[in-house]
């Protein structure tokens, strides 16, 4: 568990700036916790929405371990609403890279 909260430490310092695209008070899910999930998820090679929420799902209760998840799981919408929403130019430049060509 030390690496994951390690992980999503080191993330969080990364993405601090990043905008969140929605209205916060209105949200069952923290921002951090749709990213994190995500990218575990791809790590493990998921590569569709359902399999982003497939993977939470399956993968709960160590999640649960490192992150507050106070909405549960989101779903593969909220995942794909979330990701649609986020500026792709200010997050590629939080992780890193300023190549979003994608």
């Amino acid at each position: 568990m030390e690496d994951a909260q390690g992980f999503v430490e080191g993330l969080s310092k990364y993405l601090a700036e990043l905008p969140d695209p929605r209205v916060v008070e209105r949200c069952d899910h923290r921002l951090m916790d749709i990213i994190s999930i995500a990218i575990l998820a791809v790590f493990c090679g998921a590569d569709e929405w359902t399999q982003i929420e497939a993977f939470g799902k399956h993968r709960a209760e160590w999640l649960k371990s490192f992150l507050p998840l106070p909405g549960g799981i989101p779903s593969h919408d909220t995942f794909r609403r979330v990701f649609g929403r986020l500026d792709r130019q200010q997050f590629a430049a939080a992780c890193g890279s300023t190549d979003v060509s994608g």
